[in-house]
């Protein structure tokens, strides 16, 4: 506090002030925002400093983030068709896929940071409060994300990369207009592989990940060190590879014997029913209550 928050609130308001006393009002507001920005910037790098378990946590995650994003940008790309070259432009390319990469990879990057900081430990009361909070706050900014702006860098992606403006498929279309699709029965305005039922649900899927995946590193985190992390591998390389590999062909194969709103759902099932069966038969850790 004396040597890191307190400089920083006094450097705050001692220019806040000398602002308002010169009547510059816009001055103010922007020293303001840079204020609060400067505070959790360094409010953040001392809470990391004093916790390593934490910063080791953080810096696991995301660096796997990090990872899983490149991978499944990488697996887009290798499916574009050979005679379409789109070389010179890949960096626009990647950018335009990583919203869509993002709806699967933050809320893995989410679990595995909760699993690393309250592994061994038996969480206290705020610790679960944090880790609802922080999964709502995922999933609300995922429903954002695939309502509208992964639509938007798909269309951008398809125009981009065939230099011309296509007719959007159900990736492209925002949550409002898949959902009516979907309910209206309307036709495709491209020939689609799977109906649009399936793509509707499996947005929605993805936005509960981020809570049923938080559980599940929840219940892990409890289990004796041997087991939970290969528990936690094998749990969430499954899920990344649901969305990574399975083509449309393996989903309609499995719509033979399911339906497909019911298909867009298996990870997430799956998640779960993990996380039932490891809530009713775990052994409880021991070590210290984490915070």
């Amino acid at each position: 506090m004396e040597r890191l928050i307190d400089p920083v609130i006094a450097d705050l308001q001692h220019e806040y002030e000398e602002a308002i006393r010169r009547g510059d009002v816009w001055r103010s507001r922007s020293i303001r925002v840079a204020g609060y920005i400067a505070f959790w910037k360094v409010a953040g790098l001392a809470a990391l400093s004093a916790d390593r378990r934490l910063s080791r946590a953080l810096a696991f995650a995301l660096s796997t983030g990090t990872i899983i994003t490149a991978l499944l940008v990488w697996v887009t790309l290798a499916a574009v068709p050979p005679r379409i070259d789109y070389s010179g432009r890949t960096t626009w390319l990647v950018l335009y896929l990583i919203p869509q990469a993002l709806t699967i990879s933050v809320p893995v990057c989410l679990a595995l940071g909760v699993f690393c900081r309250l592994r061994g430990r038996n969480p206290t009361g705020a610790a679960r409060r944090t880790v609802l909070a922080l999964a709502i706050g995922c999933s609300l900014a995922s429903f954002a994300n695939l309502g509208w702006i992964t639509p938007a860098a798909n269309n951008a992606f398809r125009v981009f990369l065939v230099g011309r403006p296509e007719v959007r498929g159900a990736n492209e279309l925002t949550i409002g207009e898949l959902r009516r699709r979907v309910h209206l029965a309307l036709p495709g305005e491209i020939p689609e592989a799977l109906p649009p039922a399936f793509w509707y649900h499996a947005r929605l899927a993805l936005v509960a990940a981020p809570p049923v995946l938080c559980l599940f590193a929840f219940a892990t985190a409890t289990i004796r060190r041997g087991r939970s992390g290969l528990m936690v591998l094998a749990t969430l390389t499954f899920f990344v590879g649901c969305y990574a590999f399975f083509t449309p062909s393996q989903v309609a194969e499995l719509a033979r014997w399911l339906p497909v709103s019911a298909i867009a759902w298996i990870p997430n099932t799956v998640v779960g029913l993990a996380t039932i069966a490891i809530a009713f038969t775990r052994p409880r850790a021991t070590e210290a209550t984490a915070g």
